[in-house]
């Protein structure tokens, strides 16, 4: 019997592929290339000879739509605090950090999503557990998220074993 973290998309079943973080006060983006930490929820899988037998969900479980109600999309949603330095995040069990590097125009940001479905979740040797880097793009109307595999920083290993890590990255719009 193993436990290990994923992305938490699968409680109360899996209805979504993706995590929205509302940030609790928007990031204002100034022209050109700023990078932010946010926290975002995971969830625990309990897995028996490779076959997951439960999920475990630390945290409170909320959705919410972002975008219209014809081309939105239904995502995890989670509230998070948001530092230029990881040291100044407060984390609880059951968050994760992210790194995003946004890029572009000013705008006011008032979440980010993602897309975690598919994504690796990574550790250090203080076991606190890190989504990949996150690369954004503001616009005029919208933010656009693409997720990487790449790990937010040097010397993290993935958290989960035996995973299989996906070629497919969607990019997420969040309307500004």
């Amino acid at each position: 019997m193993r436990l290990e973290p994923v992305p938490p998309i699968n409680r109360p079943q899996r209805i979504t592929g993706c995590i929205y973080v509302e940030l609790e006060e928007p990031v204002i983006h100034p022209w050109g290339r700023t990078g932010l930490w946010i926290l975002a929820p995971y969830e625990v899988a309990v897995t028996h000879d490779k076959i997951v037998v439960a999920y475990i969900t630390p945290l409170p479980v909320k959705y919410t739509l972002i975008g219209d109600i014809v081309g939105g999309s239904v995502c995890r949603h989670h509230r998070s605090s948001s530092a230029e330095e990881l040291i100044k995040l407060s984390r609880r069990p059951g968050e994760a950090y992210v790194r995003v590097e946004i890029n572009g125009p000013p705008a006011k940001i008032p979440g980010i999503g993602f897309y975690a479905a598919t994504l690796p979740i990574y550790s250090d040797e203080g076991s606190r557990l890190y989504y990949p880097l996150l690369e954004a793009e503001t616009s005029d109307v919208s933010l656009n998220v693409k997720v990487t595999h790449k790990p937010p920083l040097e010397g993290l290993e993935l958290a989960q074993r035996g995973r299989r890590v996906s070629i497919f990255l969607p990019s997420f719009l969040v309307p500004l």
